[in-house]
């Protein structure tokens, strides 16, 4: 999708169905995250940190951020309640050291 579709920004990357989530980490190993974030960097499209989902786990952002890939905070709504809600993403970047202009802004 990242190499073919003309998107900006692709939300949920890591996202499982529920019976798999409990191994995520095996099924997104670090040669995979590698190349979604190298991927993504070389096509200029950010990955989606969500706040509702709490995804994707640290290793995969810092992965992602390793080759060169933008993040992009999200809340990841599914209720009106839940609109703006960035606390799992904003101290996802506080542990993480990630600088503002590693975050996707919009395009002009």
């Amino acid at each position: 999708a990242i190499e073919e579709e003309p998107i900006d920004l692709l939300a949920h990357p890591t996202l499982l169905p529920r019976a798999l989530r409990p191994q995520a980490d095996r099924l997104f190993h670090d040669g995979h995250l590698d190349r979604i974030g190298r991927v993504a960097a070389e096509q200029g499209v950010a990955l989606e940190l969500s706040g509702r989902l709490r995804l994707p786990h640290e290793r995969a952002a810092e992965r992602w951020l390793a080759a060169g890939a933008r993040l992009a905070l999200g809340s990841g709504a599914y209720a009106a309640a839940e609109v703006g809600e960035l606390g799992w993403p904003l101290d996802l970047l506080s542990r993480l050291g990630i600088e503002p202009d590693r975050l996707f802004r919009g395009r002009n």
